[in-house]
């Protein structure tokens, strides 16, 4: 690392889905059963030495200049870490380069690239790929920060990388985009893609229209590292949720990173309108089951959980329950309104289901959204996660662990000194027979000041735990902290089959 900088290099300016051709062609594409690598089991949270991202295209028209700021906000653990960030496809790109000091975090303003950064337009290869390295473990999120649109990727490591996905993006009515900005300033919904090495192969799959390809057919297209391929539709009625490329399948011959982003959406609880996004983890790596803790939208903001299929005849039960709520096709599309969870009684919904599904959380603050990949119970956790809070506004720690591990956590800032954890906010999970507990603990920046590495450890077990920030009148953000253990599962071990 050149002098250990701490300048950062930065210049001054500078279908149904039981339709039959679906199902065919689905079967088509998943014939082969792939293995993805095991990965170590962390024993912190997010932490890692490589990450890669596929900077989403926010409109620049929500509270202009829309899309901006933009921050990697990068924290160390308990040594000085060493960080370049860089643009592998892009020659024209100078790497920024730093030093992160040990339970330290740096928030790295990074809007004067934006027009390198942000992948657009649709359907075209772009060279924008953000790749980032450290000599040791840090937890690193991308930030759209604008005070009206705003969202965080939370970046995972290698747990993002696989070489097949379904895209998560919600298809709920109510969620539309403004559709108030006209071309190419739209606020639409996409799924970016980078490659990490060179000459691979992306094959994907839509059950609707998206910009270049119709509904149903397969296309492929070929990325060096460092390069990016966005999918998205931007054409009439672009903003409609039922023209979003929800269920698309994405398969590479060597390992992917992939995006989500919904721009500008709706909630139908207020006027609000808010960025949600989230960076996936593959097929390989989701669960069978989730506990997913409410967050803080209105009683009738539509708080959702959104489900995905990876595996025809999926059924899923909810709370414990004997008998199936529903039974999905392969990429089918499945949502639960959570609307009547309520934080002094069951404050969190149970989800079982038989065969490996994505399970996606559409939560906020009043009316503002935000959106966040729910860790598999069964597979993922962590024992500590380090975190650093934004801003001043509303700030809220929600956490799922196992009850007889309740009492064992603590709290901490960088200097070690200890924090209080509201244990009266959890609630026993309805369905687990008492074994899982949740709750939302919150805290003003008195507490828990911004900008400042916190971490949060149990010596017991390991816990589930997300952030979610922001405002009811201006934006929230909502991201996980503790790890996704990748586990050697097979990817469609069945196949995306058609079922008699």
């Amino acid at each position: 690392m050149a002098g250990g900088s701490d300048t950062w290099g930065l210049p001054r300016a500078s279908r149904s889905l039981r339709d039959s051709r679906y199902a065919c062609c689905l079967a088509a594409l998943f014939t082969l059963v792939a293995v993805v690598p095991r990965y170590a089991a962390a024993q912190g949270g997010n932490s890692a030495r490589e990450f890669w991202f596929a900077p989403p295209d926010v409109t620049d028209l929500h509270n202009p200049l829309g899309g901006e700021p933009l921050y990697l906000s990068i924290a160390a653990g308990d040594r000085d870490a060493d960080i370049v960030i860089e643009l592998p496809a892009n020659g024209a790109f100078s790497p920024l380069t730093g030093t992160v000091a040990a339970h330290t975090s740096v928030r790295v303003n990074v809007s004067v690239f934006k027009g390198q950064l942000e992948s657009r337009p649709t359907n075209t290869i772009v060279n924008s790929g953000l790749h980032i390295l450290a000599s040791q473990p840090v937890v690193v999120a991308y930030e759209v920060a604008n005070a009206n649109n705003a969202e965080q990727w939370n970046l995972r490591g290698s747990d993002d990388l696989g070489t097949g996905f379904v895209v998560p993006l919600p298809r709920h009515a109510p969620f539309a985009n403004d559709g108030s900005y006209a071309a190419p300033h739209q606020a639409y919904a996409s799924f970016d893609i980078v490659a990490t090495q060179p000459n691979t192969l992306v094959r994907l799959f839509s059950p609707v229209a998206v910009d270049g390809h119709p509904p149903l057919q397969q296309w492929s297209v070929t990325l060096n590292r460092g390069q990016v391929y966005s999918a998205g539709y931007t054409g009439t009625n672009w903003f409609a949720p039922a023209t979003h490329p929800g269920g698309a399948v994405v398969l590479a011959d060597k390992p992917v990173a992939i995006s989500i982003k919904d721009d500008s959406v709706a909630n139908p609880s207020g006027p609000c309108r808010d960025l949600i996004g989230e960076q996936l983890v593959p097929a390989a790596a989701v669960g069978r089951e989730y506990i997913v803790p409410k967050g803080g939208l209105n009683a009738s903001g539509d708080e959702s959980l959104v489900i995905y299929a990876t595996q025809n005849d999926t059924a899923l039960f909810l709370d414990g329950a004997a008998t199936p709520s529903t039974v999905l096709f392969a990429g089918e599309y499945h949502r639960i309104d959570l609307d009547y969870l309520a934080a002094s009684i069951d404050n969190a919904l149970y989800l079982r289901a038989d065969k490996p599904v994505y399970a996606v959380h559409v939560s906020g603050l009043g009316c503002e959204m935000g959106m966040a990949l729910l860790p598999p119970l069964e597979s993922a956790g962590s024992y500590h996660a380090d975190f650093v809070r934004a801003d001043t506004q509303s700030f809220s720690l929600l956490i799922v662990v196992p009850t007889a591990a309740l009492a064992a956590f603590e709290l901490r800032d960088a200097a070690g000194n200890a924090l209080p954890l509201d244990t009266t906010a959890f609630r026993a999970v309805p369905g687990t027979g008492g074994a899982w507990q949740s709750g939302r603990v919150s805290y003003d920046a008195a507490t828990l000041a911004p900008q400042t590495v916190h971490r949060l450890r149990n010596s017991a077990a390991r816990f589930i735990a997300a952030a979610l920030s922001g405002s009811d009148t201006t934006a929230a953000r909502y991201g996980y902290l503790t790890a996704y253990i990748a586990t050697e599962l097979p990817l469609f071990a069945d196949g995306f089959e058609v079922v008699p």
